[in-house]
């Protein structure tokens, strides 16, 4: 059995000189961080993963302030469904750009034990009490909902919630004190209490000065992992308490906020029952909406374009009247099955996206094609990378889906910075990956070590010798061998098939894989330039031990260079990390 261990890890920075209108006439030099994979999987389209527009004012936006995170806050909302909710896929993209390009905060979280459901990978909720909620997905919701897809309700002054933070993923920084709490901020509303730690902070609704608007701001005295809330009651109006969602933000206006929001079985149709949503995004501010659902609104095999383009034009609108200049990316989901049975649906449903992304003048993200297209995601779960569904990934396989994305939105970044285009487009443009095997990290090539493919060239009856091929329908293993002169048993041997059926779309290797044996020295190569870095710019909320375990020296070490008597860093301070 072969196991992947999958790592992100953005390692070096390319110098770029901006184009005087490109972020607002400034005169700059901005970093474009260069892209990384740590393994290469041959049914995954690399050479197709960036981000495309069709327009450029699509994505001038949001790339304009990724380029200006330094300066003013980066805010990222990503409406999902169930692929979303466990965060692990948007977690893991979420921690990848804070950490190039700043922390702006953990973003939205929410007590579901309190709405009948589960919270994210790094933290936990508790509830006490009677509740009631409604979530997007039910067919009547009784309470108003906004971003975060569902609704608390009680009118049990003894209730109680708590958002509890795992510790050992480290999600709460020290500057994590700006609390938004969106909530009914009138005079029937209960009183909060908030207790951090030993400290408890009453909070009177409505706030005087923000009454009516659906959210009460908080100026935390310090950062805490645990918030527990708790109800009370001054006046006879106050009948009862209703949250639809926790914004966590940094106090410094700088660095990427990624809030993820996602219900699962969430679609189109579940956005649109979403009330508030207007109101909270216009609140919140995006730079880049990515809208990341609509599997749900036609699987297993319930497909109506119509109703599909309706319903994601009328969200588009919506996002367009909040936030009138932000970006919004359109993506789609990988291919799905139902009980052992592919669902071609997927396919059109790309084909809709991008047709959406052109009408509506958005970013798109063919995740669809870039993911293996049709019949991908059994080659993604004989590798351990989807779950025995066929539809949800592994852990594993969130962490790949998450360097994809985080990736894709780096290539087409640097291309933005570099060249400006006015379109970027799959027929006109694809990934150079020729140099994946060189970056790929250690600790992927001491398992399987990665292996550049042979070239193209041509053969003395002008046949070209190329690596894989693609099954048609109706061809059999018998006449591919023949056409490409070689045996059954090669392309049994070369793709671990222990039979002969195949079936379309399937993607065979039929030129012996060229694997080298010499994994050290290999892995000491890369692990030289993963290190080559010799200085380190400090991000918000780091540590010198934080530092010096990423580049693998010393405290010591760090503050002998650059001559520290104590360990006390700032962010945006220079450190030499190697002589």
């Amino acid at each position: 059995m072969v196991f992947f261990l999958w790592s992100l890890s953005v390692q070096s920075f390319g110098q770029i000189e901006l184009l005087p209108d490109t972020i607002e006439e400034r005169d700059t030099t901005i970093f474009t961080p260069e892209t990384n994979y740590s393994g290469r999987l041959p049914f995954v389209n690399y050479q197709n993963n960036f981000i495309e527009w069709y327009q450029c004012d699509a994505i001038t936006h949001f790339f304009s302030a990724l380029g200006n995170a330094e300066n003013k806050k980066v805010r990222i909302l990503h409406i999902g469904d169930s692929h979303v909710q466990t965060d692990y896929y948007t977690g893991t993209l979420r921690n990848t750009l804070q950490e190039i390009f700043g922390s702006g905060g953990r973003g939205f979280v929410f007590p579901y034990k309190s709405a009948g459901t589960h919270s994210t990978y790094d933290y936990t909720t508790q509830s006490s009490g009677v509740w009631e909620f409604s979530r997007n997905i039910l067919r009547e919701p009784k309470f108003d909902m906004g971003i975060a897809g569902a609704t608390i309700h009680t009118s049990d002054t003894n209730a109680t919630f708590s958002i509890i933070f795992r510790t050992k993923y480290n999600s709460i920084h020290s500057d994590f004190t700006k609390l938004r709490i969106f909530c009914k901020a009138d005079s029937t509303s209960f009183g909060l209490n908030l207790r951090i730690g030993y400290d408890s902070i009453p909070i009177q609704i409505p706030v005087v000065s923000s009454p009516q608007k659906g959210f009460i701001d908080i100026n935390l005295p310090r950062a805490s992992d645990t918030l527990h809330f708790s109800l009370y009651r001054i006046d006879t109006l106050q009948k009862r308490f209703e949250c639809s969602g926790i914004l966590i933000e940094s106090n410094s206006d700088n660095g990427v906020l990624y809030s993820s929001v996602g219900i699962n079985g969430a679609g189109y149709k579940s956005i649109l029952k979403q009330n508030l949503f207007e109101s909270q995004l216009e609140a919140y501010n995006p730079d880049l909406v990515v809208v990341d659902v609509g599997a749900n609104d036609f699987y297993p095999f319930n497909y109506h374009e119509n109703e599909l383009e309706a319903n994601l034009t009328q969200i588009v609108s919506i996002i367009r009247k909040a936030a009138p200049t932000c970006s919004i990316l359109i993506t789609n989901s990988h291919d799905l099955w139902k009980r052992k049975k592919n669902i071609p649906l997927c396919k059109n449903f790309s084909l809709f996206t991008r047709k959406m992304a052109i009408q509506n003048r958005c970013a798109f993200y063919d995740y669809f094609n870039v993911s293996g297209g049709a019949f991908a995601l059994a080659q993604w779960r004989k590798v351990g990378l989807a779950q025995p569904d066929r539809v949800h990934l592994t852990y594993k396989g969130y962490a790949l889906k998450a360097e994809l994305m985080s990736n894709a939105i780096l290539t087409s970044y640097r291309e933005y910075v570099e060249k400006s285009p006015d379109q970027l487009t799959a027929s006109q443009f694809s990934a150079d990956t020729t140099e994946f095997d060189e970056s790929t990290s250690d600790s992927l090539i001491s398992i399987i070590p990665a292996s550049k493919p042979n070239p193209i060239v041509a053969t003395p009856n002008h046949q070209p010798k190329v690596l894989f091929h693609v099954v048609k329908k109706g061809e059999t293993i018998s006449v591919i061998a023949d056409k490409y002169k070689i045996t059954n048993i090669d392309i049994r041997s070369w793709n671990k098939l222990k039979h002969n059926k195949l079936f379309t779309g399937q993607k065979l290797r039929i030129a012996p894989p060229s694997i080298n044996n010499n994994i050290k020295k290999d892995a000491e190569i890369i692990n030289k330039k993963r290190i080559s870095l010799k200085t380190h710019t400090v991000k918000q909320g780091e540590t010198l031990f934080s530092i010096s375990k990423k580049y693998g020296v010393s405290i010591d070490q760090i503050k002998r260079l650059n001559r520290l008597k104590k360990e006390i860093i700032q962010p945006g301070m220079h450190l030499k990390i190697k002589e």
